[in-house]
């Protein structure tokens, strides 16, 4: 490879393994101003929410480095 090659990582796993706890709500954000969904007659609309996830088996899963992006 290349000198300007551009790397991260990759989780793989098993995610049934995986325990998501959501806390507190779920908010929607309607911008119907936001410039190009606008002027195209569409709506821009954002969803939030907070999550903690947790591996209920940390074998299960495992991450690989130096992936080539």
């Amino acid at each position: 490879m290349g000198k300007n090659t551009t790397t991260g990582q990759i989780i793989l796993g098993d995610f049934s393994e995986m325990i998501v706890g959501q806390w507190g709500g779920i908010d929607v954000l309607a911008n119907q101003y936001a410039e190009g969904p606008y002027s195209r007659g569409a709506v821009q609309v954002r969803i939030l929410t907070t999550l903690d996830m947790i591996p209920r088996r940390a074998e299960a899963f495992t991450i690989v480095n130096d992936v080539a992006l």
